[in-house]
């Protein structure tokens, strides 16, 4: 008896070490997605695999992951700018976020099936930091923080997107960049509107 519930216990332990060890980290889904996408591009020896390992180019992807990830995060930021902004016309920004990025979100998805893409579940990293940051603020501290996000954003994204138009190798891709950056520029220039705004009403 003594010698079975000596093997039970060491069997047990044994397990409890296993688990420990395996235990899953904080997910970071754009690096995720990224490692997905430069696994599966690898060099085919039949045409049509060929092709598509031209279409699933590292940089194409990367792009439709970053674009993925950034799309997802104005969606939640703006559902967050919703509920807590103090000036009407953020909360205004904030709904138009969410319906034009949940928008394009169904198309990028679209596309990204089509190409063999994989895409993030959820925001990147940096991207939920912003939300963390943001979500515990209130009132013209959130409004404040929010538009100024909104700005760096959409600065940064009109760049990435106007690179993509160049340098895209897959046609879907790029199409797909040009129909969606007059939307871009329509939020940027709306945003930087507010921002304005805001800093006329604070002198």
């Amino acid at each position: 008896m003594k010698k079975l519930n000596l093997i039970l216990t060491t069997g047990l332990a044994a397990f409890m070490m296993q688990a420990c060890h395996h235990a899953p980290k904080t997910p970071n889904a754009v690096k995720e997605a990224d490692s997905a996408n430069a696994a599966n591009d690898t060099p085919k020896k039949d045409t049509d695999a060929r092709i598509q390992a031209e279409v699933n180019d590292d940089d194409d992807a990367r792009f439709v992951v970053r674009a993925a990830s950034g799309g997802m995060s104005e969606v939640e930021l703006g559902n967050i700018a919703v509920k807590k902004a103090h000036d009407a016309n953020v909360r205004e920004f904030g709904a138009m976020m969410v319906a034009d990025h949940s928008k394009a979100g169904k198309m990028l998805t679209a596309l990204a099936d089509s190409d063999k893409i994989s895409l993030p579940q959820s925001p990147g990293k940096s991207e939920e930091n912003l939300s963390d940051e943001l979500i515990k603020k209130s009132d013209k501290d959130f409004d404040e923080a929010y538009v100024d996000a909104m700005v760096k954003d959409h600065q940064d994204d009109i760049k990435d997107f106007e690179k993509e138009i160049k340098n895209a190798k897959g046609q879907d891709i790029k199409a797909f960049a040009q129909n969606t950056l007059p939307m871009l520029q329509k939020h940027l220039k709306a945003i930087t509107a507010i921002q304005d705004s805001m800093k006329h009403h604070r002198k």
